[in-house]
This record gives C-alpha cells, structure tokens and sequence, in this order.
C-alpha cells in the first residue's frame, strides 16, 4: 500500500510540476493568446472551494453555492483590474448576503456557518487568487518562480532534515512530525534558493535585504500556513482534505504555504516596487 501510494505521488510530481512550470511560463499574455495561468489558478480556487466546503461541513445548499459565486467575483475582479481595489467591495457583498442567507436558512450553528464561509472566501479568493497578481507584474515571472521553488525547497528540507534529526516538537498538537529543528532547515532551504535567484538572475532595483526578506516570507510563513491547515484537518480528524491529487491529498494541502505567503509577498511588492 506504501509503494502503491510512493509510485503515485511520483507519477503526479513528473506531470504536475513540469505542467505548473510551464503554465507560470506562460503567464496570462502567453503566445497562444490564452491567460493560462490565470485559468489554472481559477481551477485551483473553485476544486479549492469544493475542498473547504467538506472540510468545514457546510451543510446548507445556498451558502455552498454563495461560496462558488464570490469566489468567482474575486477572480473576475483580480484578473480584470489586475490589483486588490474592488476585493474589499466583493467581500462585503458576500457578507451582506451571508448574513441575509444565515437568518433565514440555517437553523444550527448560524455564527460557525457564516464565519467558515467567510474565512473560506478570503483564504481562497483573496490568498490563493493573488498569485494572478504577482504573475501579472513586469517582473512576475521570475518572482513566481523563485516563490514556488523556495516553498518547494522548504517543505523538502523540513521534512527530510526534520525527519533525520528533529528531535523538539514543533506543535505536536497540530502536527506531531514536525519539529524546530525541520522548520529552520525549512528556512534555511528556502534562503538557500532565493540567493541562488539573487546571483544568478537578479531583479533590477532589488539588493540583497529583499531577497532576505522574500527567503522569510516563504520559509516562515509558508510554514505557518502549513500548520494551519494542518489544525484545521486536526480539528475534523482527516489527513487530506481530498485525494484529487493521488499520493498529495488535495488541493488546499498543496497550496496552504502558498496562500500565506503569496497576500505577504505581493504587499511586499507593493510596497517596495510599484510604489
């Protein structure tokens, strides 16, 4: 059963991660004219958003499918105004209608219903919807490759040295296998790689403090989105939140980093860059 589980994870890493390449490549002005990367980040929220609605137990029809609605407002507004001005305007809609939705329809746990609704629209919508805005910028190509890489390079080191020589817990109530001393080799990895893009294919206006920084934000903060969703699936009992990728889990497991640390890295941007 392990070999069988092995062999498959291998067999989605030889597609799946040549395909993701190659659709950031592509970005969203891509020769054949097509937003490919933009349409696959569309496909990850709404598989995404079927994950979450499992995961939180949202039982009522109507608050499952205002879930599927915003979040397709979301995307629609990043990909067609390419910032975050008219996300706050979708958000309060969803929660205006949430709430309208909450009174009338849910009889049990109202309050937990709508604040797993909510949660879920910003997590997936606005987390994982704004990869479409770091691709989109004049240097998102690079940025986006060396932020998948270093978060693939983090979760890779934490969980061989971790496994190797951890010893101290890091949350043992959340994720019993990981330790302190995986989550700084997590970091270290992930630093390792971003100075490997800084001296080898730089970002014009960009030194070497940045690069420390973008090393932090994917080394640390993809860790902790880690472990949030790992709380989330401690909460419910389960070890994946599907199993759409075999040997993977699902979805929200393999963009949980990623969703904390792409909002950071695109404010960053925001901040250091554009403005």
């Amino acid at each position: 059963m392990k070999n069988k589980s092995n062999s498959s994870r291998t067999i989605v890493n030889l597609i799946g991660i040549p395909f993701l390449l190659t659709c950031i490549f592509l970005g969203d002005d891509s020769i054949i004219t097509i937003p490919v990367f933009s349409i696959l980040v569309f496909m990850i929220m709404i598989l995404s958003t079927v994950e979450w609605n499992s995961l939180t137990e949202t039982q009522y029809k109507h608050i499952k499918n205002l879930n599927f609605v915003s979040i397709c407002g979301l995307f629609l507004t990043l990909y067609n105004f390419k910032s975050t001005s008219f996300v706050a305007i979708v958000i309060v809609i969803h929660l205006l209608i949430g709430s309208l939705m909450t009174t009338i329809c849910v009889t049990k746990k109202p309050l937990k219903t709508l604040s797993n609704s909510i949660f879920g629209v910003v997590f997936i919508g606005v987390c994982i919807g704004s990869l479409i805005l770091i691709r989109n910028l004049d240097i998102g190509l690079n940025i986006t490759y060396m932020m998948f890489i270093s978060i693939w390079t983090c979760d890779t080191f934490a969980f061989f040295f971790g496994k190797k020589y951890g010893r101290k817990k890091l949350s043992p109530a959340l994720s019993p296998n990981k330790t302190w001393f995986g989550a700084m080799s997590g970091t270290i990895g992930s630093m390792f790689i971003v100075l490997i893009f800084y001296t080898f294919i730089p970002i014009s206006n960009f030194n070497i403090l940045d690069y420390i920084i973008f090393g932090l934000i994917f080394g640390v903060l993809g860790q902790i989105g880690d472990l949030l969703e790992s709380s989330f699936k401690r909460e419910r009992n389960i070890k994946d939140t599907s199993n759409i990728l075999q040997g993977h889990g699902g979805l929200l497991d393999r963009f949980d980093s990623l969703s904390f640390a792409s909002p950071v890295l695109y404010l960053y941007l925001l901040l250091r860059y554009i403005v």
